[in-house]
């Protein structure tokens, strides 16, 4: 003998996995809407400061020292509205930008005097430390901005044969 509750679902069930699944929907629809505004918010922020012409960032208009490219880099970010991860993780670009904009001569001494402490692994850990980031949510940008200037400078000592600070003294 079957028992026709449990060959059939209890009693509503299918409407209940309905309703289950059409509220599925709407939070998806709802939060993918949310995150799109936060994208759509972050590319706008994007575009107007980094890719308007007629209002360039400050790189462009003067070259800045590595720490200037770095407080460039964590002020665009500090100012930037949308989704703080992209936000966070555009430093880096920000950073690069302002350092190419000024040009390898322009960062050669920094470069040289910096030597093989970027390679430490707590390089700008106390750079960071002194702008007042203690949290490691706010140490990330920071510490990607400093691994900027770091593959920054690998780059310029490369390109023009420049020693680092280690063989200068040898």
């Amino acid at each position: 003998m079957v028992d026709n509750a449990t060959s059939q679902g209890a009693p509503g069930g299918a409407r209940a996995a309905w309703l289950v699944i059409g509220a599925t929907m709407i939070v998806a629809i709802v939060m993918g809407s949310l995150l799109w505004a936060n994208y759509s918010r972050f590319l706008g922020y994007v575009r107007a400061t980094l890719e308007d012409p007629e209002n360039p960032p400050v790189w462009r208009e003067r070259a800045l020292s590595a720490e200037g490219c770095v407080d460039a880099a964590l002020a665009w970010a500090a100012s930037c509205r949308g989704v703080k991860s992209l936000c966070d993780e555009y430093v880096t670009r920000v950073t690069q930008e302002c350092l190419q904009a000024g040009g390898e001569a322009h960062h050669e001494a920094f470069c040289v005097s910096l030597g093989a402490s970027g390679t430490l692994t707590d390089f700008g850990y106390a750079e960071c430390r002194a702008r007042g980031v203690q949290r490691h949510v706010d140490a990330e940008p920071c510490a990607m901005a400093y691994r900027a200037v770091d593959a920054w400078c690998h780059y310029v000592r490369d390109i023009h044969g420049a020693p680092t600070q280690l063989e200068v003294v040898r």
